[in-house]
């Protein structure tokens, strides 16, 4: 996969007069993508997935060197406004809105009145697709980022999405001040919380989940994409895990969590010291997470449920 970003102005005539085509050629390669319920991360280095890369890359000419903004209409209630200079929302645009499976995750494992929450929330991707998920719910976005908040509240806006709620702080094992880093240029969604003040840095604040949300009467689905920030996440939330029971599903980034001091089974360890049980999604089916093999791979989401609760691949009754 190439990050580099281009320039419209200095391609060659044909490939600049391919561009006007570059939504539909999108559009049509994520309807394809996601009829196979793949999800980006954990297939991120098939054939498939950098077929649908390279195929948009060399139409549309992404990601680009400068700021372009393209609105898409991903589906009912999930607009986004993307900028095809970030590699998030390039993502997006490739491979739709989020990864393909958390919502799936979402819509399988909450019932349509549940309460998630969506820590890393970026610029609203998966908040939308939980909201549609959830249209008798609430949703709890949590991003510290100021640009990538104003995206997020800028997308919500266009998608209507009134259930919706954005908490401008970052979710740790403690409060605090933080430091928010971006590990990658052009990429947002590599932003990943540090203690150094380094230029470029952007303070923010970290709070508890207990503390953040100790208000909510149930939380039914959690999910945590943080760049290695993960376990802190959760052992911040530990009250909350232990009281309500949610289903969670983190991102397993190894070099993210090393950076962080920790690692996936390190993760792993401390939810199954709550009592979940770990599992996958393999085209849309749930899997038994087998850790010795899946830590191996590089990226990949899991997906945690508590041991007593009953879940089918329909919708989960509400936990009592």
């Amino acid at each position: 996969m190439q990050f580099h970003p281009l320039d419209p102005a200095s391609l060659s005539l044909p490939r600049r007069a391919l561009l006007p085509a570059m939504p539909a050629v999108a559009r049509t390669l994520r309807w394809c993508w996601n009829r196979t319920r793949h999800s980006r991360s954990t297939w991120f280095d098939s054939r498939r997935w950098r077929s649908v890369w390279n195929v948009v890359r060399w139409v549309g000419a992404v990601p680009r060197q400068r700021p372009h903004l393209l609105q898409v209409r991903f589906a009912p209630g999930i607009v986004l406004e993307l900028d095809l200079s970030r590699l998030t929302d390039v993502l997006a645009l490739c491979y739709g809105p989020g990864e393909n499976e958390v919502g799936h995750a979402c819509r399988m494992l909450c019932p349509r009145d549940g309460v998630v929450a969506d820590i890393g929330g970026n610029i609203g991707t998966t908040a939308l697709a939980f909201a549609a998920a959830v249209p008798a719910g609430r949703v709890h976005v949590f991003e510290p980022s100021p640009p990538m908040l104003a995206c997020l509240r800028r997308n919500i806006a266009l998608s209507a999405a009134g259930n919706v709620t954005v908490h401008a702080i970052a979710l740790g094992e403690r409060t605090a001040t933080a430091q928010l880093q971006v590990a990658i240029a052009g990429n947002p969604g590599s932003a990943y919380l540090g203690n150094e003040a380094t230029p470029g840095a952007t303070p923010v604040p970290v709070r508890r989940l207990d503390e953040a949300r100790a208000d909510v009467p149930r939380l039914d689905f959690v999910k945590v994409d943080i760049e290695g920030f993960e376990l802190q996440a959760l052992r911040g939330g530990e009250q909350t895990l232990r009281r309500h029971r949610p289903a969670v599903m983190f991102e397993c980034n190894e070099s993210a969590l090393r950076r962080a001091g920790c690692s996936g089974s390190d993760v792993v360890a401390f939810l199954e010291g709550l009592g979940y049980r770990m599992h996958w999604l393999d085209g849309g089916r749930r899997r038994a997470y087998d850790a010795p093999t899946m830590l191996t791979r590089k990226l990949h989401n899991v997906v945690a449920l508590p041991r007593e609760r009953a879940v089918t691949d329909g919708r989960a009754t509400a936990p009592a």
